[in-house]
């Protein structure tokens, strides 16, 4: 994957996952952590951020999804666990089956590797409620945008 430790923290080239369905959002989390992000996973070498993608959800949630766009490019700056990120994501609109059972339930599991994923179809309406990282998707999920956009965020 490409993630690396650098002096100065930890890079992340990560890809990202908007599944909206009934005007909510598909989010999920890490058992442990006490925050909420849009679900996606690592880039592998020699591997697209849309290939990454469709890998992720399969893994993760046992799902062929279906990419739409790509709604955002970012680079994401913030602090996690101790260590200062710099993260490149690839945000991309997507569409998951009608006939998938993860759209019949609110709240489901998944997992990667060791680590248990919560998941959970929230209101786009209500996301300022919770604690949702990077901030910008607060907004940004209520307006999604007709093209591509590059943003630069500090959380």
């Amino acid at each position: 994957m490409l993630s690396f430790k650098h002096e100065k923290g930890k890079f992340n080239y990560r890809t990202v996952g908007v599944a909206t369905h009934n005007e909510r959002v598909l989010i999920h989390r890490a058992e442990a952590d006490d925050f909420w992000a849009l679900p996606g996973g690592r880039v592998e070498f020699g591997e697209s951020a849309s290939d990454a993608l469709v890998r992720e959800f399969n893994e993760e949630i046992s799902v062929v999804i279906r990419i739409k766009r790509l709604l955002w490019v970012m680079e994401n700056f913030f602090e996690y666990n101790g260590l200062n990120y710099h993260e490149i994501a690839f945000y991309f609109l997507i569409d998951i089956p009608d006939n998938s059972e993860v759209l019949m339930n609110n709240e489901f599991m998944g997992n990667e590797e060791e680590i248990k994923l919560i998941f959970q179809w929230y209101p786009i309406s209500k996301l300022k409620e919770i604690k949702l990282y990077p901030t910008f998707l607060k907004s940004g999920l209520i307006n999604i945008p007709e093209f591509t956009q590059y943003i630069v965020h500090r959380d």
